[in-house]
């Protein structure tokens, strides 16, 4: 696909003006070192001077300002199906998972040929549930635990903020979903598997922090009940399209044969290997909201 970017890094934004401006001069000088990527950001419908920030860099980010506030999931969304990127990847607005992270991702997809690639906190060194209080801990391990043995059991950390997709793959699962808000990260998956795609699951460091302004009672009751529904929407009201239809469209799919592994002799990085990073101390400090 001549002509189009070989990679799109989208992030929702809400209510973030206390770090904003500095993501925006690391994806600034990101994007000055690698001119091939595009990179689109969401507001949320903020409520502070999130936007306002956000204006100046109009001219070389892809900015989307949703009116209203409609949940993490419609953000994404809306970013992905804006962007004609070969590789399609979403990850959060304080980078909590680093910069370089990204090169494994884009290595899955366009080397050895994965649909979707995703980032997991439980098999890696990290200190994702440190700063977890203990509400927060525990709705989380319900929530996981609702999703993962019930209905993903090959993923083992759905709601990971880091996510990559063939940009044909995109299209097609971001066209389909429905949820709006956090549980949208569990259709997208229960969706790929559905369709046999092919889901490579990478250890990630978390360098953020796990603090939230959000109703944790509220969102976790919410995400429990998009997350039960999903079976009922597949197999009952069919809404994502009849089981031929699905069926088709999963055989239709490419299949292509993986490359043997060789991350290290792998050269075709977006990201520059001697660019920023973002393992900043602000991680350490900052509370972040996010979309509902």
């Amino acid at each position: 696909m001549p002509g189009l970017p070989s990679l799109a890094i989208i992030i929702p934004v809400y209510n973030a003006a206390q770090f904003i401006e500095e993501t925006l001069n690391i994806l600034a000088q990101v994007l000055q070192n690698n001119p091939e990527i595009e990179i689109i950001l969401i507001d949320d419908g903020s409520s502070d001077d999130t936007l306002k920030l956000m204006q100046p860099y109009a001219d070389i980010f892809h900015i989307i300002a949703l009116e209203k506030n409609m949940g993490k999931g419609f953000a994404v969304k809306s970013g992905m199906l804006a962007s004609k990127a070969q590789i399609r990847l979403f990850t959060d607005a304080d980078l909590p998972y680093g910069l370089k992270s990204i090169n494994r991702f884009y290595y899955e997809i366009d080397f050895r040929k994965y649909d979707i690639a995703v980032g997991t906190r439980n098999q890696y060194s990290c200190n994702y549930e440190e700063s977890l209080t203990i509400i927060r801990k525990l709705s989380t391990r319900i929530f996981r635990f609702l999703s993962t043995h019930f209905l993903l059991t090959a993923v083992d950390d759905t709601q990971c903020g880091i996510k990559a997709f063939n940009g044909e793959i995109a299209d097609i699962l971001f066209d389909k979903i429905s949820v709006s808000g956090f549980a949208f990260d569990v259709e997208l998956l229960y969706l790929s598997y559905k369709l046999n795609l092919d889901v490579k699951r990478i250890p990630v460091v978390f360098y953020g922090n796990a603090l939230t302004t959000i109703s944790i009672l509220k969102t976790t009751l919410n995400m429990i009940k998009d997350i039960l529904l999903l079976p009922i929407n597949y197999y009952v009201t069919h809404k994502y399209g009849s089981t031929h239809e699905l069926e088709k469209l999963s055989d239709n799919l490419c299949r292509k044969k993986r490359a043997l592994e060789n991350f290290a002799a792998y050269e075709h990085y977006p990201i520059d290997k001697t660019g920023i990073d973002c393992h900043k101390s602000r991680h350490q400090e900052t509370s972040v909201q996010h979309p509902a």
